[in-house]
């Protein structure tokens, strides 16, 4: 089985040879529908990897390096299917270097002062940010990606061109 969204994000490969085909994975879902936790064996880094997120890392937002873990993408395609919770990356950066750049951007500041956690790994969500974040918030969130996509309802959103374009 392979996903429209997928597929798409693949087509872009065919035409770079610096990018890097990425999946950003809630670690919950995955785990909920398959029964068993994302490991960094998959050649993944977990975004919770620091305390006390540490703690709850499996249940949160995972990066995963397509190349070097193709026997996941199968099952990421399925879970993308099932639940709102697989999204695909093409960047020119490195595992690590994504992974810190969404780990930055991770905590937004409301205007009560508090801090609260962007979900940004869940393609739901990824349509409401695309209204709701400016400019500027949109570029800081999106700038190191060439393209972001996702499956919602039956159609693929594109959380960098902020539309459905298919």
């Amino acid at each position: 089985m392979s996903s429209l969204s997928f597929r798409l994000a693949a087509q872009h490969l065919i035409h770079s040879t610096k990018l890097t085909l990425f999946s950003l994975v809630d670690g919950l879902q995955y785990e909920r529908h398959f029964g068993e936790e994302l490991s960094a064996q998959h050649a993944a880094i977990p975004l919770f990897d620091t305390w006390p997120d540490s703690r709850i890392a499996f249940a949160g937002p995972w990066i995963i390096q397509l190349c070097e873990s193709m026997e996941i993408r199968e099952k990421l395609c399925t879970l993308e299917v099932a639940l709102p919770s697989v999204s695909w990356i093409l960047s020119p950066l490195r595992l690590s270097d994504l992974a810190s750049h969404f780990k930055k951007n991770m905590n937004i500041g409301l205007p009560n002062g508090r801090t609260a956690l962007l979900r940004f790994q869940d393609p739901r969500v990824q349509v409401r940010l695309g209204e709701m974040l400016d400019s500027l918030q949109h570029q800081e969130l999106t700038d190191s990606v060439q393209e972001w996509l996702t499956t919602v309802g039956d159609r693929v959103w594109s959380f960098k061109q902020r539309e459905f374009i298919c």
